[in-house]
């Protein structure tokens, strides 16, 4: 049989307030915190972002190409930041640098590499689940020049 779409399978009291009818309120606002922000370099050529939240959460992913390569990660609904994640540093030959910014209005704090220009990039996010808290990697690593 074919699959049954959400408003196929809605009660009328979903259909009357939109909400799943199981007596309790929903709270649409959530929060995730991230723990700490760190970039690696390891062995081969290979850099790796690690992002660690408070729970399962992927950031929305972003990239800008050109003169001023940039790859960004949008983690919303946060408040957190720490100076020190603000303007790090790396010893990389992928990424210049790490940039770190919190927009209190919309919470979201933007995290941002900035590459080196004139290279391909192959990257790999990948998530860890853990019990109480979530590993956000983003493996990076020199690709083969485009022919």
């Amino acid at each position: 049989p074919p699959p049954v779409t959400a408003a196929e399978s809605a009660t009328p009291a979903e259909e009357k307030d939109g909400h799943p009818a199981t007596g309790m309120p929903v709270d649409e606002t959530f929060s995730v915190a991230v723990r700490s922000i760190r970039h690696k370099v390891l062995p081969e050529g290979k850099e790796v972002l690690l992002i660690e939240f408070d729970r399962f959460y992927v950031p929305a992913v972003y990239k800008i190409e050109g003169g001023a390569p940039r790859i960004i990660l949008d983690v919303t609904r946060t408040s957190s930041m720490k100076q020190e994640w603000s303007d790090v540093s790396t010893e990389g030959t992928l990424v210049k640098k790490v940039r770190v910014h919190r927009n209190r209005a919309a919470e979201i704090l933007r995290i941002v590499l900035d590459m080196w220009p004139g290279r391909d990039y192959d990257i790999r996010p990948a998530l860890y689940p853990g019990t109480d808290s979530s590993l956000y990697a983003m493996e990076m690593t020199g690709a083969a020049p485009k022919q």
